[in-house]
């Protein structure tokens, strides 16, 4: 709703970058600044100018950048490495961080003075296990995802499995409810998800549960659970559409008249073009995978080859399997 809504978002994570890089990243670099830089190189600062920069993980920055990170803040200038000359730059910046920064501040990590210049407007995001209400909302939405995204028949979860996800703590947070129903979805053999789908704890490590009284915790979940399913048609009715393709017979796809004259029109040939077996072999195997979204456990099936056989072909043949993601993910 601010009037940066239609200029650049850029976003970068500052513990993914090593520091000799990550400053050129941010600032920019002259020609001939450092061995390798072939030519001028704009940094994120001016690229984001006008619009919104967004630094992941700033409690990663080292005390060098920081110092640097300050002066922007102060001037809103920045200076590209290897250059003298000061550039004017208008973004809105946002920071984010696992980090406790006041901490950090007494273990003399993090300077004192940037952490006031960034806390104008802190926004702290609570843990998924003290915003409850949360939880099953976004694990419908999870699931409507990745049954449209892998193409089941699931429908939705047991009771059961709707107070083992209100009981367990998610010390991962949203990541770990959105991998648990993604791994959930296609470990699931039936139209609901159960609650063996869902336990699933990483090596070493036990679920953790929110510790309250039995009163307490029977009552929320009661409570919880009332408006799940009060809610839920509703949301289903506003959702996407999740519907599942049928899943194609093996050989279908070229058995009938309609799709082999598809498949020669298009994937395949073109009328008059002379290729190859391995080349009509690549493009009928990227064919069928297009027609599975992907998946290449179906795409082996209607192919009447091994997985691994499939794999094989795939890595030699270099093509792009990246499953297509629906359409707002």
């Amino acid at each position: 709703m601010s009037k940066r809504a239609h200029q650049p978002f850029i976003a970068i994570n500052c513990s993914a970058i090593p520091e000799a890089l990550l400053e050129s990243e941010l600032f920019g670099h002259a020609k001939g600044s450092f061995t390798g830089a072939d030519g001028e190189k704009i940094g994120l600062f001016e690229e984001a100018d006008g619009g919104t920069l967004f630094l992941d993980e700033i409690g990663d920055l080292s005390l060098s950048l920081q110092a640097k990170l300050l002066r922007v803040l102060q001037e809103w200038k920045i200076k590209r490495v290897g250059e003298n000359q000061y550039r004017d730059i208008n973004i809105r910046l946002l920071s984010a961080t696992h980090k406790n920064l006041n901490d950090e501040v007494k273990e003399g990590r993090f300077r004192e003075d940037l952490l006031f210049r960034l806390n104008v407007i802190p926004v702290t995001v609570p843990s998924l296990k003290d915003r409850k209400e949360d939880i099953l909302p976004l694990a419908d939405y999870f699931l409507r995802r990745f049954v449209k995204q892998n193409e089941t028949s699931v429908k939705g979860f047991s009771k059961k499995a709707l107070e083992y996800m209100l009981r367990h703590a998610w010390p991962g947070n949203v990541r770990e409810l959105e991998n648990t129903i993604e791994r959930a979805v296609v470990l699931c053999d039936g139209p609901e998800i159960r609650e063996k789908h869902l336990k699933f704890p990483l090596a070493g490590l036990a679920p953790e549960e929110v510790q309250i009284s039995e009163e307490q915790e029977g009552a929320m979940i009661a409570q919880l659970l009332k408006d799940h399913d009060e809610n839920l048609p509703a949301f289903l009715e506003s959702a996407p559409s999740a519907s599942v393709k049928p899943e194609v017979p093996s050989g279908a796809s070229i058995r009938e008249p309609a799709a082999a004259a598809a498949l020669m029109s298009g994937p395949l040939l073109t009328p008059g073009e002379l290729v190859s077996l391995a080349t009509v072999e690549s493009r009928y195997i990227q064919y069928v995978l297009a027609q599975v979204n992907f998946v290449k456990d179906r795409a082996a099936k209607i192919l009447k080859v091994d997985r691994k056989t499939l794999y094989r072909k795939l890595e030699s043949m270099d093509l792009n399997t990246t499953r297509r993601q629906p359409p707002g993910n």
